[in-house]
């Protein structure tokens, strides 16, 4: 049962995503643009700007959760209902050259 649940959330990524990288990477950032420019923004200024929340926590349903992580290509956790107070933490480090990464985990 939960593989067809997810499996009907996440039809359009996948379907996009066998189109090629291009028009998947297109679909993605129109589909969830303006929430990982939210988390990007947030990530930045917590770097950046003193005095910024260290912290922020962002809420979604598994409807919404399901499709990002098939965008971030974690197929066989969007193959399944995410479980009940799922989280995907996003982290942001700093390399001791000074260059930034964000590293994402799934209830982890």
């Amino acid at each position: 049962m939960d593989r067809n649940e997810t499996k009907d959330i996440r039809w359009a990524f996948d379907y996009w995503r066998s189109r090629g990288t291009e028009l998947f990477k297109e679909f993605a950032s129109l589909y969830y643009g303006y929430l990982l420019a939210i988390i990007a923004d947030q990530l930045k200024a917590g770097a950046f700007k003193p005095g910024s929340p260290r912290l922020t926590i962002t809420v979604v349903s598994d409807t919404n959760l399901v499709p990002l992580l098939a965008m971030y290509g974690l197929k066989r956790a969007a193959s399944r209902r995410p479980p009940y107070l799922a989280a995907l933490i996003h982290e942001l480090y700093q390399h001791r050259n000074g260059s930034m990464f964000v590293r994402v985990l799934y209830n982890g």
